[in-house]
């Protein structure tokens, strides 16, 4: 077994308050890179939500007839724009929750 000096106890003190430094910093730029992420899930949320959400709210009002009549082949193709912008909502709000179940 090797004998600690003073010398060599105040080498591995030094060495564990520089390892001690090292893991503060990397901590540090691990919470700020979580921080970041969190920060573009939630523009991205709110960039692809904003825009299905109004086309989808004008869909129901053409739909309801609150611009005017609109006849049978109108209302079929409104019916389906409308099926395909839920679709594209539902997978958007999958996705950008798998991203945040993997950033966890």
């Amino acid at each position: 077994m090797t004998e600690l000096t003073p010398d060599s106890e105040s080498h591995t003190v030094k060495e564990l308050e520089q390892e001690k430094i090292v893991l503060e910093e990397i901590n540090q730029f691990l919470e700020l890179e979580k921080t970041q992420n969190q920060e573009i899930l939630d523009s991205m949320s709110h960039e692809f939500r904003t825009p299905l959400v109004i086309i989808k709210s004008y869909i129901d009002m053409i739909s309801q007839g609150k611009f005017g009549s609109i006849n049978s082949t109108q209302r079929e193709k409104l019916e389906l724009v409308q099926t395909n912008v839920s679709l594209l909502i539902t997978a958007i709000l999958k996705t950008l929750d798998n991203l945040e179940n993997v950033k966890k």
